[in-house]
């Protein structure tokens, strides 16, 4: 399971912020490109301006059939421009 401890553990960093990653990718990601993000059973609605989340798919992840949700985000404007 990917957690606090396992990112700790396992790769030396605290676990990331959904909010965090999203800005970040407002930032560099091209207009009309889609970000995918495999996150947990939480249901992400919030984005940055100019992005928009186009979709998810329920999935479990094996071997512990954990639930996890893949968040489709698409680039449409410069975040720059909505305020």
């Amino acid at each position: 399971m990917y957690n606090a401890r396992t990112a700790r553990e396992m790769y030396g960093t605290d676990l990331p912020h959904t909010t965090e990653l999203l800005k970040a990718a407002a930032r560099v990601y091209k207009i009309g490109f889609l970000l995918f993000l495999l996150l947990g059973p939480k249901n992400h609605q919030w984005h940055p301006g100019g992005v928009k989340r186009i979709g998810y798919i329920n999935m479990t992840v094996v071997p512990n059939n954990e639930i996890r949700c893949l968040n489709i985000f698409y680039k449409y404007a410069d975040s720059r421009l909505e305020l």
